[in-house]
């Protein structure tokens, strides 16, 4: 977490999904249309 606070670390959200459509996340990384991290919002 110290990385990513004082700016070593870069981290690149690629998207966002809500809870609901979790299975849609999953697919889109398997189908590598994604970069980044995904975030599941409740």
């Amino acid at each position: 977490m110290r990385w990513v606070g004082d700016g070593t670390l870069k981290v690149t959200v690629g998207g966002r999904y809500p809870l609901a459509d979790a299975a849609k996340a999953h697919a889109d990384l398997e189908s590598r249309r994604t970069t980044g991290k995904l975030l599941l919002l409740p």
